[in-house]
């Protein structure tokens, strides 16, 4: 399983997850309610927001006679009501938004007990969360003089593409020193033709077409010249996506490849993972963090924690880390074989919330983290 049934997110020092659509609702507006500042910072609809929500929540499963539902709905109605009599009431009820969240996890247990959620099919099998799909790459390689210091860079532009969508031509703007406008013409399974300007290219599938090289007018420098790549390729699933890694640290660490090729190459393997984290594969999130921000992925050893801890604070929130999300899950285990996870986030808690929701499912590698980061600081207190 690939995608995960699950919502999450961090609310202050809380993480919670799950896998029901009106409290994922009810959870993205507490959050947003613990960030308000001011009470006519729409804080009231927000709180009608998260009644309303909840009443879905419990008139769907039948909880709505449960005590558990009743208190938490209660507090919530009183805190709508004296939110906006004073910043004092406005910050108890701030605090109270948030001290719900575990009554509403409360409820949630219970209701997965006495009428567990039915979900209907949404895309869960593996066929159909690979990326696949077609795109092209339009690379624009700039050769610059500035006074006597000549300089070479590169800009990189990717649009979709739909072999089978043949009735309209595509605009694809690009930054006028890169080129500016570009017509992808009605395409065909095998190759595409691009007008640029007043001239044409065919580009294979699978193929590389090249430009001439223009001198182009850019005030900023002495000399600019200006040539265009346009490739036609297909976008790799995500076990093509971990042999092209595998294969990118094999070759590193042999020496098999010049470092200007492996860092294309890897520029080339980010994309294509965002592109796969936007398709859902939020699993990739880890290995995103974990991939930017290692200079050797032989070994992934990480060289910017912090980045790697913000970027992993972003995938959690996108359910890279939830409990049936089992590719997120085997890049931690990457991810740990190198590194120290005690230092993989800042806030503890929140950390020990998301190893021990997944332990509870019985992710072992979940399991594995809590025992390597806690298990000896217990020995030690019992010494």
């Amino acid at each position: 399983m690939r995608k995960s049934k699950y919502s999450c997110f961090i609310i202050e020092s809380r993480y919670v997850c799950t896998k029901d659509p009106n409290l994922a609702q009810a959870y993205a507006l507490v959050k947003k309610g613990s960030q308000c500042v001011y009470p006519d910072d729409g804080f009231e609809d927000i709180i009608q927001g998260v009644i309303d929500a909840l009443d879905a929540f419990a008139r769907h499963r039948g909880l709505t006679h449960e005590s558990v539902f009743l208190e938490v709905r209660t507090t919530l109605t009183l805190g709508y009501d004296t939110c906006g009599l004073s910043e004092e009431d406005f910050e108890r009820v701030r605090n109270t938004l948030v001290d719900c969240l575990y009554p509403i996890q409360d409820l949630e247990d219970l209701a997965d007990r006495v009428a567990p959620l039915v979900l209907g099919h949404h895309g869960m099998d593996e066929s159909e969360t690979r990326t696949g799909g077609r795109e092209m790459r339009i690379r624009a390689v700039h050769v610059t003089r500035d006074m006597s210091v000549v300089n070479s860079y590169t800009v990189d532009y990717y649009v979709d593409v739909d072999p089978f969508d043949q009735k309209k031509e595509q605009i694809i703007d690009l930054d006028p020193l890169d080129g500016g406008r570009i017509v992808l013409l009605p395409q065909s399974e095998h190759a595409v033709t691009l007008k640029w300007g007043d001239e044409y290219f065919d580009v294979g599938f699978h193929s590389v077409v090249t430009s001439k090289a223009y001198l182009i007018d850019n005030p900023l420098l002495s000399a600019d010249s200006l040539q265009l790549n346009f490739s036609y390729r297909s976008v790799p699933n995500v076990t093509e996506l971990w042999n092209r890694i595998v294969a990118v640290g094999y070759d590193e660490s042999e020496g098999k490849a010049e470092k200007y090729a492996l860092v294309d190459r890897k520029k080339e393997i980010l994309h294509f993972i965002d592109k796969a984290i936007a398709d859902g594969n939020t699993g990739l999130y880890v290995a995103k963090a974990l991939l930017n921000e290692s200079n050797h992925w032989d070994t992934c050893e990480i060289n910017d924690i912090k980045n790697f801890q913000w970027l992993l604070l972003e995938g959690i929130e996108q359910g890279c880390l939830a409990p049936d999300n089992s590719l997120g899950w085997e890049w931690m285990e990457v991810a740990t074989k190198y590194n120290d996870p005690a230092d993989f986030m800042d806030d503890m808690e929140v950390f020990y919330e998301v190893l021990d929701t997944a332990a509870s499912f019985g992710v072992v590698e979940a399991i594995d983290i809590m025992n390597s980061i806690w298990e000896p600081e217990q020995e030690i207190e019992e010494d």
